[in-house]
């Protein structure tokens, strides 16, 4: 699976912090579930409920059983304190997982350049230079952003469990019909998901492209003067410009189409569920107004899981031809140094 390729990298540069981040975003979730259940009896005090039925009455049971008053400014200030717990986990998330983004950056360049290095002469002599610069820069570029994605989708999936959790709590019937036509969004858009994988695939022979010519025009610079070459090898340089442009526009064009069809239709599905809630299923006026809100918030976090897969999908090539290297680098590794040995910042060479 391509999320579990970008996340092993993780894993072997350091378990702990994997740990650590992926506890935080499931920390994270849950404040967020916990919140939300506050909302209905919230809501329900606000409009007057001194004893509210359903699932509100489920919530304050719960919290009178803790022995917690259930007035409304504790239900308020409890939720207060989960949202200021939430923020401050957020927070902390965002600096672990930027700083272990940073630095599994920098060893997987590392990693790979010694890789190179510590080759034979007569398998290394057969690389491209421009494609090794490329794969070092271009390429762990977009790899950095695969693991971006990759890095913000285990909170985004505990969030998604969190809110249809708090969805079927509500509604069961209405959770399913709307769990049912968020399946079926997702497995309409797939085709999408194979037309980014191959405008990855395209992207890297682009960006190999526009380095061989860059690395050329330099290498050549003084019979290009002699031979007065100048605007032609300006005019090569542009055409291959021109290619990536026009591929990372393909790949802005197919996320941007996808979202606004999901938008359209989801904003569709909201008043039908609306609807159907208040006519067919009888639902409360506090609890329709939470499940309304669930929806908002859920609708561009399903959004966002279809860009991310886009996005993977995209980085993907970028990551494979970068194993593609260290493994063939490993395999001709030069006997005079050790294959497994450790560089700074803790990458190892080997799998």
């Amino acid at each position: 699976m391509f999320f579990l390729d970008f996340i092993r990298p993780m894993w072997r540069h350091s378990k702990h912090q994997t740990v650590l981040f992926f506890a935080l975003s499931f920390i994270s979730g849950l404040t967020e579930g916990i919140g939300l259940f506050l909302l209905v009896p919230i809501m329900g005090s606000l409009q007057g409920q001194s004893n509210p039925d359903g699932f509100g009455a489920t919530v304050l049971n719960w919290i009178s059983a803790q022995g917690v008053p259930t007035s409304l400014p504790v239900l308020l200030a409890i939720f207060l304190v989960l949202v200021l717990m939430r923020s401050v986990i957020q927070y902390i998330h965002a600096t672990v997982t930027a700083r272990m983004q940073l630095d599994l950056i920098n060893a997987l360049r590392t990693t790979s350049f010694h890789a190179v290095l510590s080759s034979n002469w007569r398998w290394a002599s057969t690389l491209v230079r421009s494609d090794q610069s490329n794969a070092l820069t271009n390429e762990m570029q977009r790899i950095a952003s695969g693991l971006t994605t990759a890095f913000s989708m285990p909170m985004l999936f505990f969030l998604i469990i969190a809110y249809l959790i708090a969805a079927i709590s509500l509604s069961f019937k209405l959770a399913l019909i709307a769990l049912a036509v968020g399946g079926i969004l997702l497995l309409a858009l797939r085709s999408q998901h194979v037309q980014a994988f191959q405008l990855g695939k395209s992207l890297t022979g682009a960006q190999r492209a526009m380095q061989k010519t860059i690395q050329e025009g330099f290498a050549s610079i003084k019979a290009t003067k002699i031979l007065g070459n100048e605007l032609r090898h300006t005019q090569k340089l542009e055409q291959t410009l021109d290619t990536v442009r026009d591929q990372q526009l393909a790949f802005v064009k197919t996320n941007s189409r996808a979202a606004a069809i999901f938008q359209f239709i989801i904003a569709l599905f909201l008043g039908g569920v609306i609807l159907v809630g208040h006519n067919v299923f009888a639902i409360g006026f506090s609890e329709l107004v939470v499940f309304a809100l669930i929806l908002i918030r859920l609708a561009p976090m399903l959004r966002k899981v279809q860009q991310s897969i886009n996005q993977l999908l995209h980085a993907w090539p970028a990551l494979t031809a970068y194993e593609e290297l260290q493994s063939n680098a490993l395999k001709n590794a030069d006997s005079a140094h050790q294959p497994n040995a450790t560089v700074k910042g803790g990458a190892k060479l080997g799998h």
